[in-house]
């Protein structure tokens, strides 16, 4: 990465402790920022709270609190919020059915790190 380009920014929502701890320490290895969630409802907070709003969302579904599916919801009510890109990640294919209408891409649990990788290459560009 060169020094003139910005650094992008990662929201990962994820309640499994040892995913999301691997998938920060694989981010940051990468060269992303990341901010880590454990539920929808924290996901909200650190938009609500951010200084700068992340350049990408990585979301698990099935998450206690605020579930994938009611904090993809409330992200998209919100202007500031909705054009920030989403990668959903779930064990259960059904569950992307609930989010047939929203926009974004989705990748299968167990998460493939390789295939996670190339994906958020491709959101950025």
């Amino acid at each position: 990465m060169r020094k003139s380009q910005k650094i992008k920014r990662i929201l990962l929502l994820e309640d499994d402790a040892d995913i999301r701890e691997s998938l920060v320490d694989v981010l940051a290895a990468e060269g992303y920022g990341v901010i880590a969630a454990r539920n929808g409802q924290e996901g909200i907070n650190a938009l609500r709270e951010a200084s700068e709003l992340p350049d990408l969302i990585i979301l698990d579904l099935m998450m206690p609190v605020k579930d994938g599916v009611a904090f993809r919801l409330e992200q998209q009510a919100e202007p500031r919020w909705k054009g920030i890109p989403v990668i959903v990640m779930t064990a259960d294919p059904n569950a992307i059915r609930q989010l047939e209408a929203t926009k974004g891409s989705y990748l299968r649990k167990p998460v493939d790190l390789e295939e996670l990788l190339l994906t958020i290459q491709r959101q950025f560009g």
